[in-house]
């Protein structure tokens, strides 16, 4: 039987779930793209329960099976057009998730007359937003502790302005 999946709102009860997506696609990521060591520093940033705080704030979008409504994926829109904690639950990668939440990002973002989405993208995920219609603008590096982590901001217009 497949299992049915679609976008929503997010609701408080999320919060704790999509803690545990955000931790378990970072520590999934590729080897190819950050170390292991890398990917431990990186998934450190939700420790405790600061996401579940930041999610109240944030409301991001949600992608949950229809069964059980249960979280597959996430992703967050900022006023400014800026897209953060954009991760999908890596048993459900690959299966349109992510062009979902997406989609819903760009619906809010044209209704709110947002006319540049941008991104900080991990190096995992550039092609993905790149084959969505997004370019590099340019390389960040994030220090945390004595780990730097390499991504790119992406950019993507949206709207004629």
């Amino acid at each position: 039987m497949t299992v049915v999946w679609s976008t929503r709102p997010f609701i408080p009860a999320d919060a704790e779930r999509l803690t545990m997506i955000f931790r378990r696609a970072v520590l999934a990521v590729d080897s190819q793209y950050y170390s292991q060591e890398e990917r431990a520093v990186w998934a450190r940033g939700a420790e405790g329960d600061v996401f579940e705080h930041r999610f109240l704030k944030t409301r991001p979008f949600v992608a949950a099976t229809t069964e059980s409504n249960e979280p597959i994926g996430f992703a967050e829109l900022s006023v400014d057009g800026y897209i953060d904690c954009f991760y999908v639950d890596p048993r459900w990668q690959g299966q349109g998730v992510a062009r979902a939440l997406l989609s819903a990002i760009e619906v809010q973002a044209c209704g709110q007359n947002i006319i540049f989405l941008s991104a900080d993208v991990a190096l995992n995920a550039q092609l993905f937003f790149t084959r969505s219609g997004f370019v590099v603008s340019h390389e960040n590096r994030v220090k945390r502790g004595s780990i730097l982590l390499i991504n790119h901001r992406m950019i993507k217009r949206i709207q004629n302005g």
